[in-house]
C-alpha cells in the first residue's frame, strides 16, 4: 500500500512541477467543476488549445466512434454528478490516508 501512496506522491510532484514550469499555459480541469458545468469548462479547456467550442461536445453519448478502453461502456452515457463527491461518504475512513499523503508532501485541502 506504500507504493500507492508513492505513486500519489510521485503524481503531486509533477504536477507541481508542470505548473511552476508552464504557469498559466498549464490548464487544469477539476473533476467536480467539469461535471457540474461542462458547456463552461468544456469551452475554456477547447480554448485553451486554440480549438473551437462545439455544443455537440456535450452529447458524449451520441458519440459513434470506436472505444477500446475499460470504461467503453460508460463513455456512452450522458454526463452525470453522481460520482462527484462520493469519497465524502468515506471521510471518516480516509484520515490515515491523508496523513500518509500529507507525511509525503502531498496537499489534502479537505483533510486540513
Amino acid at each position: 500500500m506504500l507504493s500507492q501512496f508513492m505513486n500519489y506522491s510521485g503524481y503531486a510532484r509533477l504536477i507541481d512541477h508542470w505548473r511552476r514550469t508552464l504557469g498559466a499555459s498549464l490548464h487544469e480541469i477539476q473533476y467536480e467543476q467539469l461535471v457540474a458545468d461542462p458547456r463552461q469548462v468544456g469551452a475554456a479547456a477547447a480554448g485553451a488549445c486554440g480549438l473551437p467550442w462545439h455544443d455537440s461536445a456535450l452529447a458524449v453519448e451520441r458519440n459513434t466512434d470506436v472505444c477500446l478502453t475499460q470504461s467503453a461502456a460508460q463513455v456512452r452515457r450522458p454526463i452525470y454528478r453522481s460520482s462527484a463527491g462520493r469519497w465524502r461518504h468515506y471521510r471518516a475512513h480516509l484520515g490515515p490516508l491523508a496523513h500518509a499523503l500529507q507525511r509525503l508532501g502531498v496537499a489534502t485541502p479537505e483533510f486540513d
